[in-house]
């Protein structure tokens, strides 16, 4: 913000004083100053002078006050001056225009620029460039070409215009035709080129200037930036005989742009002289790349005088760390602090307030705003909205928008998508005046969500942009469906496969059971060079083990450091664990599991499986002490290893004892494959009437047949007809369709 010079209110208040006759010089120099410095108090305080003095009639004058008002938005002042202005030139009515155009009414200017008697190339220049700042380039350049006298500066407008609205063929036609050339015409060519990413092109460009100035090598260092080609960068700032303070910031911008903070911090602490701009280029890239918050006060403080830019570049640092309450409460009382807010303050309040879940705060931010909003703090509002999941207010917010751009309708296509709303999410589709990849991959998710997926199929084929979102979004579509035939013909067609296209669709193989396509895709994965991620490989090991493909498992091993489980997280190390335990490997899952720093539930289980599956029946014991003794809680399936073990072993004791442990010592209530794994440790043991006994106190019937069945088959090993009989009644009352007990019972018969 311009600070109002002390020397100014001094002169009008002398003037105010004096009793001298009317100084018209003075008057029309301090009015100069009051334009130049937007001092709209001290600019009334003078037009108050020139009408006591009767000199409302003096054009110079009246056109500095009608100049001044229009600076400030004060049409009514501006038009007041103007109709009483007798004997108005050429001058006087481009003040009007202008005053129209900084008030809004671009197109109510235009009509008094057609009711001009008298027009120079200034009124031309002047509308043109309205135009071409409210957007309608088609009108700026009918306008250009309907000139009757063109000066270097009209050409440079409407080469702007063309380079603003992307028409690089006319402005290249435009700047061989042009007579002559200024250096903002040069620079408007070379800015061109960066802007498209023609940096070699832009070079040659450069070479070819007649002169340089400031604006060509700010514009040339950032084509360098762009590239990364700070070397070059370097050598062309030493090239500038004398650098200044824009220079200087121009290569700073350079190093920060490409991320190089580093280079920007040293850059930045030799500089001779610092200006705010400087400040605000170290300020930026710490506040946005470097992520430290505490990095980012320790440069704000330092600033000698802050301006807007600065706070707003605080502002964001703060408000992209507010996860959780105390931390928004803290952007709140920074930004308390900031002297005077603007349409920026008021938006990065607003985005601070979403990300903290404050949805009445962002509300209430929004419709207090004092400075004008624009659209960027309308589409911040209705993202608000829309991450909230608030439709209606969403829908409404939307229709009173003064205006939206491709973001405002990307952002209602997504609300609809995530809502399953295809109706409404096709109706705004439709309604697009532009559409972007995002326009395209929500309207195809949102089909997909919804289970439509020959209609997301058909619009991913439509889609004139596909991008890695386009060709996730279809391929997940089709993994949710369990498509995985269609799912891999679009992994197999899409033109970049990425990590996150790789893990899906292995993740989706593995989850599917079909572990050898997991495992030969994870080959092909090898084989192209893509690393895995811990997901991934905790999915191939996992298919490694259904299929006891040691081979593969050993190879994830060894990229794992070749260590096991040890130096990594304990799904990657329980999956090791697993591996090679389904291989038969249990020496291998042994020193694995010993390698892990921390073990979970799961671990121990798979260690303890393990080992019951190999028939270590002592270790397996040893190992459900242990877990025990690491303060790990053992569950239902850590009961149901051990007994299945001691089943297998005839450990009927240890059995019983851990079957009554899990309900005494541990709150597990027993499930029927429990009760089945004791009541077969029992019956081979003989003790039939304690299986029959615990049979009849199970608190629960499900799965009453089957273990009935079990003692049956018991009662034939041990040749006991009448058990035998009643057994089999009880497996046949609860399932009559099952043949088997029948043919049990015969066999005990035959036998007694």
């Amino acid at each position: 913000m311009l600070r109002l010079h002390p020397g100014l209110k001094h002169a009008i208040d002398r003037l105010e004083a004096a009793q001298a006759p009317f100084q018209r010089d003075l008057c029309a120099n301090l009015l100069r100053e009051c334009c130049r410095l937007r001092a709209l108090n001290e600019g009334r305080r003078l037009h108050a002078l020139i009408a006591r003095a009767g000199q409302t009639q003096d054009n110079l004058l009246v056109n500095s006050l009608i100049q001044l008002y229009g600076y400030h938005g004060c049409l009514h002042e501006s038009q007041s001056l103007f109709q009483s202005l007798r004997n108005r030139n050429v001058f006087s009515w481009n003040m009007i225009i202008s005053a129209y155009i900084h008030s809004g009414h671009l197109y109510e200017s235009q009509k008094l620029f057609h009711s001009m008697g008298e027009r120079n190339v200034f009124s031309w220049n002047l509308l043109i460039s309205a135009f071409i700042r409210g957007g309608d380039t088609t009108t700026a350049e009918k306008l250009f070409n309907k000139m009757p006298q063109r000066s270097v500066v009209s050409c440079n407008i409407i080469l702007a215009a063309y380079a603003w609205s992307g028409h690089f063929f006319h402005i290249h036609e435009l700047f061989l035709a042009m007579p002559e050339r200024s250096i903002v015409s040069w620079n408007t060519i070379l800015d061109i080129h960066i802007t498209i990413g023609e940096v070699a092109t832009a070079k040659l460009v450069f070479e070819r200037l007649p002169s340089w100035d400031v604006v060509s090598c700010t514009t040339m260092l950032a084509g360098f930036a762009q590239t990364g080609d700070l070397g070059t960068a370097w050598a062309l700032f030493k090239r500038i005989p004398e650098p200044n303070v824009v220079s200087w910031n121009a290569l700073l911008e350079a190093h920060a742009a490409s991320g190089d903070l580093c280079g920007a911090r040293r850059i930045f602490d030799v500089m001779p002289v610092r200006s705010i701009v400087s400040w605000n280029e170290i300020l930026q890239p710490s506040a946005v790349l470097g992520g430290d918050l505490g990095l980012v006060r320790e440069i704000f403080g330092r600033i000698p005088q802050h301006s807007i830019v600065s706070w707003n570049i605080f502002l964001h640092a703060c408000a992209a760390n507010c996860r959780c309450q105390s931390e928004y409460e803290e952007f709140k009382t920074i930004a308390a602090a900031v002297p005077e807010e603007d349409v920026v303050t008021s938006t990065l309040a607003i985005a601070a307030a979403a990300k903290a879940w404050n949805l009445e705060d962002a509300e209430g931010i929004f419709h207090s705003m004092t400075s004008p909003k624009n659209l960027v703090c309308w589409n911040c509002m209705l993202q608000v909205y829309a991450e909230t999941r608030h439709l209606q207010e969403s829908e409404e917010l939307f229709d009173k928008m003064p205006g939206h751009d491709t973001f405002s309708w990307n952002t209602m296509v997504t609300v609809y998508a995530e809502q399953k709303n295809i109706h409404s999410a096709q109706r705004i589709f439709s309604s697009m005046p532009q559409r972007s990849h995002v326009s395209w991959n929500a309207l195809a998710f949102a089909n997909a969500q919804a289970g439509h997926l020959e209609e997301s199929r058909r619009i991913f084929d439509l889609t004139p942009m596909t991008n890695l979102c386009s060709w996730n979004g279809m391929m997940t579509g089709y993994i949710a469906s369990l498509d995985l035939d269609s799912a891999r013909a679009i992994f197999d067609a899409s033109p970049d496969r990425p990590l996150c296209l790789w893990a899906a669709m292995i993740l989706a193989y593995a989850q599917d059971g079909r572990s050898k396509h997991a495992i030969q895709l994870f080959r092909l994965m090898d084989l192209e060079g893509t690393e895995p991620d811990p997901e991934t490989l905790a999915a191939i090991l996992d298919a490694c083990a259904v299929v006891s493909d040691l081979q593969v498992g050993k190879i994830v091993v060894e990229y794992l450091g070749g260590g096991g489980g040890g130096g990594v997280d304990l799904v990657l190390g329980g999956a090791v664990v697993n591996m090679y335990a389904k291989c038969g490997c249990v020496g291998d899952a042994e020193r694995s599991f010993l390698a892990m720093p921390a073990r979970n539930l799961i671990a121990w289980n798979t260690m303890i499986a393990a080992y019951a599956h190999s028939g270590r029946i002592a270790s397996c014991l040893a190992s459900f002490q242990s877990m025990l003794l690491d303060g790990i809680d053992p569950d239902g399936v850590s009961f149901l290893t051990i007994l299945s073990a001691c089943s297998h072993a005839g450990a009927l004791q240890s059995a019983i004892e851990i079957f009554l442990s899990s309900a005494q010592d541990h709150g597990l209530s027993p499930t029927a494959w429990h009760y089945c794994c004791v009541i077969d440790l029992l019956g081979r043991a003989g003790k039939l009437g304690d299986a029959e006994d615990l049979i009849r106190g199970m608190p629960f019937k499900s799965d009453e047949g089957a273990l009935w069945q079990s003692l049956l088959s018991s009662c034939r090993s041990h040749g006991d007809a009448q058990r035998g009989a009643l057994a089999a009644r009880r497996a046949a009352a609860l399932e009559p369709r099952e043949s088997s007990s029948y043919v049990t019972l015969a066999g005990v018969l035959d036998g007694s």
